[in-house]
């Protein structure tokens, strides 16, 4: 697409050059041919004569073809640039559109990883149980391993206790 607009840019610069040149030639021509002049008194000229050659006839239609293609051309720009324009609003639109069905399939995709998961629970043990059930079986079971650890922290210090006394009681080399 840039190496389109850079070659349609100089295309316009070769045009638009071409185009002053053709003034140029045309004008030129007309400027520097004699013509007779007749000064009054308020020193406006009348009497003006300007001889046209056929040469700048040929330039002058030249320049008119000229001047056509290069309205047309301008047109053609401007219809591109439009449509250029429209492309990239959809383009934006479609983009926000898309992020949009994005995140929506990520959630709907986490719903049904979730309730695949109760599935298989439910599977596993021949009956649906709803999430708050097995929360409620999880925290149980955590409050017996706390108390089990309890206990068994108190047993562990009983036992410490009891050898540091029978390691006093007994002479060293004994043990």
């Amino acid at each position: 697409m840039k190496k389109y607009r850079k070659k349609h840019i100089l295309n316009w610069k070769n045009i638009t050059l071409g185009v002053i040149l053709c003034n140029l030639a045309v004008c030129g021509d007309v400027f520097s041919t004699p013509a007779e002049v007749e000064n009054t008194d308020d020193g406006v000229l009348t009497g003006v004569t300007v001889r046209v050659r056929p040469q700048d006839a040929k330039r002058l239609s030249e320049l008119e073809s000229l001047r056509r293609e290069a309205d047309q051309a301008k047109d053609a720009l401007a219809k591109l640039e439009l449509e250029t324009r429209t492309l990239r609003e959809s383009e934006a639109r479609s983009r926000r559109e898309l992020i949009d069905l994005t995140e929506k399939y990520q959630q709907q995709n986490e719903q049904y990883r979730q309730l695949r998961l109760v599935l298989s629970g439910a599977l596993a043990s021949g009956k649906v149980r709803s999430a708050g059930e097995r929360e409620e079986q999880l925290l149980r079971a955590m409050s017996e391993i706390a108390v089990n650890g309890g206990e068994l922290a108190l047993k562990t210090v009983k036992f410490c206790e009891l050898v540091e006394e029978m390691t006093r009681d007994l002479p060293i080399g004994k043990v």
